[in-house]
């Protein structure tokens, strides 16, 4: 398990392999120095009773495997000091069925995801890294593999990677890549890998298993070029002399170690990393270790025996950190080879060690200022940010004392505000006591550092000298104490006060990346401080605080004015102000505003009615602040004088409206007390004093004995009253009023009866009213024929009226029924669709009425076919309270659509009769046209033969009448056919199918190719489109139009035509235009009238048909034409098609 430290050592936060095993409790077998460096981690896990009890599901598991959700899962488990602590846990590979191993990462809330920073590790190193899949194919190559080996990821991407192993090396590579299968992590021996130049190179490899890492799912193998020192090794075996050479001229600290008499040779390079000097004495092993960091060397040791141990193992891959000869620590990688003798024991090693520390620290200060800023956006308070941020600090540099001090608001003090509670410094530094609070400047080291604004570092001797809490230190064995001051933009903010139990030069490195970090930890405080300012003046204030945009929004607004607006911040912010504020405020209220933020003004004592989200509506008082910032922003300051308008209101309005007054009869002389309300009610007249007495006279005779009642009870029983009761005033005129009446006593004496009265006259009236209107209702029920019902949703209760009973025969109970009761008579068939009908009317706010035919059971078990008309009535949230409504029996008229139904059938018998008479008809016509057409064809013929025979012996009056003859039969023929054409107007065989108008078009222009070309016709078409009619019918209304704008041409003038189409609702709309002789308005309508020609001359064929057929075939469409045409200019004909 050596690598597991390694991987260990690269997750950048605390992480743990844990050994589950039967009947043993869970333990810790390796950790890598984040979490050694953080205390009493280890107890809380392994006591924590969230991951015992997840162990023992896994232990459930022990001769199965363990379910998918058991392989991977988190955990939240209670942390020290009432912190929360993620685990993220992964079942090792490998992992045998009595003992497992569980890796277990404690990432913080504000810490990127595992997979994320794997991927920034593998960014930063020297490293060749590449990912393999299950079946040993590149899935991922670093950034310096194309620098180092030639390769672009593209041309590797998807290949086997033994495909470039040296032959000789297959192999044993292979066995090795076999093994990562069930292992964790597996150290392949040194192979010789192809370069893209067909040259080889030594690679010593490690893989890890990381199939079950989301962000990786591959063998991820970290390789280095170890060319250098197995050339270096050979070379060295021949000639001594170059051996010597490289070791000089390397950058590296090269070594030579001869384990057996434990004496290493070092290179020019180690004395020129880590400065020290050569030494007559040998430098031994123990010499190394010294030099090595403690907690580096007791980590590896363990590692470091198993690599001795194992035969197998050559190649020897470690990180550490070092000690140079000034007391500091560098970073460094070490790359060995270990030669073994045939029993595979030690012999020589051959390594070298890099100084990596430069880029381990840059790499540390990028995650280290990355976590800081993510620990400050959180939303928790600045106190507690600023604990997790010296927490975080004190964890990451394993620091025993670390403590943040800030300036107070005087600017007089500092003041400590957070400190890391370490074991070894608690109970020396915070024994149970508040520790130092606050320093003034220049006293103790926060006060040192704030006053000379540079950082302090004291040892042991300073420490005693001149630290306040020297005897703390003592007790905490702090060797060094340093003091950083914490800037931003140049301004001290605070200092941060860090103490370890090692020398100061040991804690160099990290002083150095805590230096580096502190600018941005100070600009993270100055602008959380800022936040929380401007948050609590938001938060606390009690009136409105908002601020606006010139755009007109609110872009923040304070917990105040969301409680009064019933909004939320967002909601308030996602819309223009205005459209809160009650519409007839809307206009002043932009006016104002238009001329506060261009002119720079302030608003003051701007008063406006805003509408909350509950509708209510709230009287603002605004003020405003002068613009400030880029973005031309302003403060809004608010008040709620809602209330005060309210009361001024009432004031206002209570002495008009409430028309309440009072009055008091003092029983030693029975005079009576009138308010002036009071008096007005009564109509009394100024100076009458009223006394009570026997007779009441303002009381109406059928109301004094109760009132009399009420006297006597509340003088002997004590008992108050309320009642409403009519008057007659003083004036004669009679009045309602709620007359509320209470005694007072003294020693069991009645001394006063008081109260009020109140003119309660108009409402009374309305009362009344409405139950006179609820008489009549409930009379003209009784009268109609319907059953009347009246279902209460609130009670659910139905009442019916008496005509249920006469029509259906059930008795009518007079406190109602369930609807259940009367759903039971309801058709089975139809319940259903009426029970849906009436939830949708129910549930849709919209819906006032339903209407709903169904068939209802009378109580002899027939059933009528009735009609259910109701109107649902709601309340102000628009659920459904009351439905009202009546059932009618439509018994009648149902037995009546049946009865016209057998008369649809019975008309559809005589339509099809109709058709074949229609058809008899066409043929009748075809007939008839035919033999019409035989004599005229033989007048033409005779008449063609005598021209042809005697023509030159006739003169030309007799050739002109014979030339009148064949042309009158000739006409003839044509209205012979065009008549005939008419006659089958509506009973063409066609069906409607989807036509494209321009193909029709198409196919006119070539029918008329002749008369276009023979006039010179300048025709255009517009894009026509697909439309559902008759294909032939819509040919020959456009023919017959076309035609007549060709024949009816102004002479001399070159004919224009235009063919369009447009779409309306329910229409297409069809034009032919044309420019020629015109049509006055007088026979606009005569033109579609058969056999009519408005123009005839010899020179211009045709029957008068042509317009009368088109129109023949829109109206059979359902459609309509018409003309619009100006003498002399031309015409356009119109007709619609419908859709």
């Amino acid at each position: 398990m050596a690598m597991v430290d390694f991987l260990l050592n690269e997750i950048p936060y605390p992480a743990v392999v844990l050994r589950i095993a039967d009947d043993e409790p869970v333990c810790i077998t390796h950790s890598n120095k984040a979490f050694q460096e953080t205390d009493q981690l280890g107890t809380t896990i392994c006591a924590s009773p969230a991951l015992n009890h997840w162990v023992k599901k896994i232990k459930l598991h022990k001769n199965t495997a363990p379910v998918q959700s058991l392989q991977k899962d988190k955990l939240v488990i209670d942390g020290p000091f009432s912190s929360k602590l993620l685990l993220e846990l992964s079942l090792l590979p490998g992992s045998g069925t009595a003992e497992r191993q569980l890796l277990c990462t404690i990432p913080p809330v504000h810490q990127p995801t595992p997979g994320n920073s794997y991927s920034s590790l593998i960014a930063g190193t020297t490293d060749l890294c590449v990912i393999l899949n299950k079946a040993g194919e590149y899935t991922y190559l670093s950034a310096n593999f194309p620098a180092m080996l030639g390769y672009d990821a593209a041309e590797l991407m998807g290949t086997n990677s033994l495909e470039l192993v040296h032959p000789d090396d297959i192999s044993a590579t292979r066995q090795a890549f076999e093994r990562l299968g069930s292992e964790l992590s597996v150290q392949a021996p040194p192979f010789r890998y192809r370069k893209k130049d067909g040259s080889w190179c030594w690679l010593q490899s490690v893989g890890t298993n990381l199939l079950e890492l989301p962000s990786v799912q591959g063998f991820v193998i970290n390789s280095i070029d170890i060319t250098q020192l197995v050339e270096a090794h050979q070379l060295l075996k021949q000639n001594n002399e170059r051996y010597q050479l490289i070791y000089k001229a390397s950058n590296d600290a090269l070594y030579d170690w001869d384990i057996e008499a434990d004496s290493f040779y070092w290179g020019e390079g180690f004395y020129r990393l880590f400065g020290h000097s050569a030494k007559t004495t040998p430098f031994r092993l123990a010499n190394w270790i010294e030099l090595t960091h403690y907690q580096d060397a007791e980590k590896n040791k363990q590692r470091w025996d198993e690599f001795l141990k194992d035969t197998q193992q050559n190649s020897w891959i470690n990180k550490f950190r070092f000690r140079k000869a000034d007391g500091s620590y560098a970073y460094v990688e070490e790359i060995a080879y270990l030669i073994r003798d045939k029993e595979g024991r030690p012999l020589r090693m051959i390594g070298s060690i890099r100084d990596k520390t430069e880029s381990k620290l840059v790499l540390l200060r990028k995650l280290i200022e990355q976590d800081i800023t993510d620990l400050f956006k959180s939303t928790d308070t600045l106190p507690a940010i600023l604990q997790r941020v010296t927490d975080y600090l004190a964890q990451t540099g394993n620091w025993s004392l670390a403590e943040l001090w800030l300036l107070n608001n005087r600017q007089d003090k500092i003041k400590l505000v957070a400190y890391h509670l370490n074991p070894q410094t608690e109970k020396a530094f915070y024994p149970g006591s508040q520790p130092v609070q606050e320093f003034s400047p220049g006293n103790g080291l926060p006060g040192t550092v704030w006053k000379n604004k540079q950082p302090t570092y004291w040892d042991q001797t300073s420490i005693q000298k001149n630290f306040i809490r020297k005897e703390a230190a003592s007790k905490a064995n702090l060797k060094a104490i340093s003091g950083l001051p914490i800037f931003d933009n140049g301004q001290i903010l605070g200092t941060l006060v860090l103490g370890k139990n090692t020398d100061l030069e040991e804690q160099q490195a990290n002083l150095e990346i805590l230096e580096s970090i502190l600018p941005s930890l100070g600009t993270e405080i100055r602008r959380k401080q800022q936040e929380e300012e401007m948050r609590l003046v938001f938060e606390s204030a009690p009136d409105i605080l908002a601020i606006v945009s010139p755009e007109g929004y609110f872009t923040r607004v304070n917990p105040t004015f969301c409680a009064i607006m019933g909004y939320s911040s967002q909601e308030l912010t996602s819309r223009p102000y205005h459209m809160f504020i009650h519409p007839d405020d809307v206009m002043q209220t932009l006016k104002e505003f238009g001329e506060i933020i261009p002119l720079n003004k302030k608003a003051v004592n701007v008063v406006n009615r805003y509408i909350t989200k509950t509708g209510e509506q709230r009287w603002i008082s605004w003020s405003s602040s002068e613009i400030f910032g880029s973005e031309k922003l302003a403060f809004a300051y608010g008040r709620d004088i809602t209330e005060m308008k309210e009361l001024e209101d009432l004031i206002d309005n209570t002495s008009k409206l409430a028309r309440v007054g009072s009055w008091e009869i003092n029983m030693s002389d029975k005079y009576i007390f009138c308010s002036k309300i009071t008096r007005q009610i009564l109509e009394l007249k100024d100076g009458l004093q009223l006394r009570l007495n026997n007779r009441l006279e303002y009381i109406r005779h059928s109301s004094r004995e109760r009132v009399r009642k009420l006297l006597q009870e509340v003088l002997f029983d004590q008992k108050p009253w309320d009642i409403e009761v009519e008057i007659r005033t003083a004036k004669g005129a009679s009045r309602w009023v709620r007359l509320i009446g209470q005694a007072s006593f003294h020693q069991g004496r009645c001394v006063r009866i008081y109260g009020s009265i109140q003119d309660i006259h108009e409402k009374k009236l309305v009362q009344l009213q409405l139950e006179e209107a609820n008489d009549r209702f409930e009379r003209v029920s009784s009268a109609t024929n319907d059953a009347i019902w009246d279902w209460d949703l609130i009670h659910n209760r139905l009442i019916w009226n008496d005509r249920f009973s006469k029509i259906f025969g059930y008795p009518v109970k007079a406190e109602g029924t369930g609807p259940n009761e009367w759903k039971d008579m309801v058709h089975p068939d139809d319940l259903p669709l009426l029970g849906k009908n009436i939830r949708e009317a129910t549930n849709d706010p919209e819906h006032h009425h339903i209407d709903i035919e169904f068939r209802f059971r009378r109580s002899d078990g027939s059933y009528a076919y009735v009609s259910n008309k109701g109107t649902l009535i709601r309340n102000k949230e628009g659920q459904v309270i009351r439905m009202v409504g009546a059932l009618s029996d439509i018994s009648v008229r149902k037995n009546f659509e049946s009865s016209l139904k057998n008369l649809n059938q019975e008309l559809k018998r005589i339509n099809h009769e109709l058709a074949g008479s229609n058809a008899e008809l066409e043929q009748f016509a075809f007939v008839a046209s035919h033999d019409l057409q035989e004599p005229l064809r033989m007048i033409t013929g005779f008449l063609t033969m005598l021209e042809k025979k005697y023509g030159p012996q006739l003169d030309e009056k007799a050739n002109q009448y014979i030339y009148f003859a064949v042309d009158g039969a000739k006409r003839m023929r044509g209205i012979i056919l065009d008549l005939l054409e008419y006659s089958r107007v509506g009973r063409m065989n066609t069906t409607r199918e989807l036509v494209d108008a321009n193909l029709v078009i198409k196919d006119v222009v070539q029918l008329l190719q002749n008369q276009l070309e023979e006039k010179n016709v300048g025709l255009s078409v517009h894009p026509m489109p697909s439309l559902y009619t008759y294909k032939l019918p819509l040919q020959q209304v456009l023919q017959n139009l076309i035609s007549n704008a060709i024949k009816y041409s102004q002479p001399g003038k070159q004919p224009l035509i235009e063919v369009s189409c447009q779409e309306l609702d329910q229409y297409w709309e069809f034009s032919v235009k044309d420019n020629g002789i015109g049509i006055e308005a007088a026979f606009k309508e005569k033109v579609f009238v058969i056999f009519q020609r408005l123009n005839y001359t010899p020179e211009i064929p045709g029957s008068g048909m042509g317009l009368a057929i088109a129109k023949k075939i829109i109206d059979w469409q359902g459609g309509e034409i018409w003309v619009e045409s100006v003498v002399g200019e031309g015409s356009i004909f119109y007709f619609r098609l419908p859709k």
